[in-house]
């Protein structure tokens, strides 16, 4: 039999192994092997909602832990329809919605993507925001950006933003109204549970900035974009659960010296399809509602063909990301 003691640093050092949490490590053994058990929302107050998952599932297969309190509060009336989406999709649709609820989302841009993303998260019950961005709203932004109006125009994006947020209860954005330039300028108190690329510039480099970020919080993290009638978005990266950038963006393995600038023009139907995927890739990950080998894959669209295709991420050669899962199988 495990004494106690003994139990507490075995937890603690599989934690440090699957997380490096630092300090927050030690709470974490303490908080698997309380007398009195834990709730998953316990958890996620430590490290995040989606490191909880992760931790719950991993030390659950290899250590003898407190089980999960059960937690099934009833949903908010406006979420009544999503409860039973949740319902079909998982075995725990309470704890699904507790997810969802509890977690950290950074956004980087508020553009044709980003500001339907956060409306998708909004109403899909996320309550806590990180939003950056350093533009104002222009009168040409109202022909996609459907989360501003002409009343707008002149804002910074990431004010008009904070305040839709502010209109959902219990919800809380924190912004800023920065460009991004580099890893630094993001670094902050917020701790990001999922983080959004949805800005273009520079390109290529604005994605492993904030691919970084992420990775430093042990977040999941998603890209996308837009053409004339085409877009993509993901995969979704998890570290410890899929593979890294490297491995899964090989068309940012050469450096941004020949990234196409942005395009200038736009057309609503293609942003909102691609905000759309990539609400629903992260609702999923986030809820844990689809296997992650599922979600991990880029998908891109193509309205002329009226096709949606996957690609698989490949292997980097030069991978040393120690988080990077080279073994996850992706869909064909």
């Amino acid at each position: 039999m495990r004494d106690a003691a003994g139990e507490v640093q075995l937890v603690h050092d599989e934690v440090v192994r699957l997380r490096n949490l630092g300090s927050r490590s030690a709470q974490v053994a303490e908080l698997f092997t309380s007398p009195s058990g834990f709730t998953e929302a316990d958890l996620a107050d430590t490290v995040g909602a989606g490191a909880a998952r992760l931790l719950i599932d991993r030390l659950s297969q290899l250590l003898i832990i407190h089980p999960l309190v059960e937690q099934q509060p009833p949903p908010p009336e406006h979420l009544i329809h999503q409860t039973g989406y949740l319902e079909a999709m998982s075995a725990e649709p309470g704890m699904s919605q507790q997810r969802i609820r509890t977690a950290k989302v950074a956004i980087i841009g508020l553009g044709g993507i980003g500001g339907l993303v956060l409306q998708h998260l909004l109403g899909a019950g996320v309550r806590q925001f990180l939003l950056v961005d350093g533009d104002v709203v222009a009168p040409a932004n109202l022909n996609r950006q459907f989360l501003f109006t002409p009343a707008d125009i002149g804002r910074l994006k990431v004010d008009a933003a904070r305040e839709c947020v502010s209109r959902y209860p219990d919800a809380h954005a924190e912004v800023r109204p920065t460009f991004i330039g580099g890893t630094d300028e993001l670094a902050g108190e917020f701790v990001p549970d999922f983080v959004v690329c949805a800005a273009d510039s520079p390109p290529g480099l604005i994605v492993r900035w904030t691919a970084a970020y992420a990775a430093k919080h042990a977040a999941g993290f998603i890209s996308c974009g837009v053409g004339i009638n085409r877009g993509y978005w993901g995969p979704v990266i998890v570290p410890g659960e899929t593979r890294c950038l490297a491995c899964a963006r090989p068309d940012l393995r050469d450096g941004p010296a020949d990234r196409p600038a942005p395009l200038a023009v736009s057309f609503s139907p293609v942003n909102s399809m691609v905000a759309a995927g990539v609400a629903a890739d992260m609702l999923w990950t986030i809820g844990r509602l689809r296997p992650i080998r599922d979600i991990a894959v880029m998908k891109v669209l193509n309205l002329t063909r009226a096709s949606l295709d996957s690609i698989r991420p490949s292997v980097a050669a030069a991978c040393d990301d120690s988080l990077c899962n080279s073994r996850v199988e992706t869909p064909s």
